[in-house]
């Protein structure tokens, strides 16, 4: 199988597994915010929207807005950080 034709299988199962998440209809940087706050979850960190910010290195504005239209469509959750009840950690719930 040529490299090209490893590409493209990989791109299917790619659009495959996000058709199956629900999150084919999402655009690039709420993908790419989803996949940050997973990411985090599985080594363990709780991020905030501060840490977010950070990371992704957006226009604070665009990645608030984003991060809010996942949070009210369900995607994302706020919850109170346990170690520091000032702030709100961020959880995928899909």
């Amino acid at each position: 199988m040529s490299a090209f034709d490893r590409y493209v299988k990989f791109a299917e199962m790619l659009n495959n597994a996000e058709r199956e998440l629900g999150i084919a209809k999402l655009n690039g940087l709420e993908k790419e915010i989803i996949y940050t706050v997973l990411k985090a979850e599985q080594d363990g960190e709780g991020l905030s929207f501060e840490d977010l910010l950070g990371k992704m290195n957006k226009p604070r504005a665009t990645l608030y807005r984003h991060l809010q239209s996942l949070v009210d469509n369900g995607y994302l959750s706020k919850q109170r950080d346990p170690n520091d009840g000032r702030r709100n950690v961020l959880a995928v719930t899909i």
